[in-house]
């Protein structure tokens, strides 16, 4: 899936969660939710840019958790 999907889908599911709760969150808290969104979602556009840019494959990309 490419990023600019997950981040319409994304975008989208969370629209729709906060118009689902609409009477019990308020505006201030979907402002902070759809930031929060967004920002994670420049995060992984960011890093998929990087693995392109240096053509990292799956099996060269780093493994935090040290499990093979």
């Amino acid at each position: 899936m490419q990023v600019e999907d997950l981040a319409t889908r994304t975008m989208e599911y969370a629209a729709d969660l906060l118009d689902a709760n609409k009477g019990t969150i308020t505006t201030d808290t979907r402002l902070k939710v759809l930031y929060q969104v967004t920002k994670v979602l420049e995060v992984c556009k960011t890093r998929e840019s990087i693995v392109q840019q240096f053509h990292i494959t799956s099996s060269e990309q780093p493994n935090p958790g040290g499990v093979s």
